[in-house]
């Protein structure tokens, strides 16, 4: 062993819950903190009703909003 390596090294805080996966030697990370869900449920049903609508602007405008990017995947910038 060299000077200065770890025989261990923790990846996660114990603030979070971790699941395995299909493959053994693969973790899932997640927060145990569970998001504001009726905020989340209000911005969900508003891109619901933009999307029956068919009001392609505004939902981008609201997707980029909450994704916190200045411009889609296209590279196309959308105004607040």
């Amino acid at each position: 062993m060299r000077p200065g390596e770890k025989l261990h090294e923790e990846l996660w805080s114990e603030k979070r819950v971790v699941q395995p996966t299909s493959h053994s030697q693969i973790l899932r990370v997640c927060s145990d903190a569970h998001p504001d869900a009726p905020w989340i449920e209000a911005e969900i049903n508003e891109l619901i009703c933009l999307a029956a609508e068919k009001r392609k602007e505004p939902m981008l405008r609201k997707l980029v909003q909450l994704s916190g990017l200045k411009s889609t995947s296209r590279g196309e910038t959308v105004d607040s």
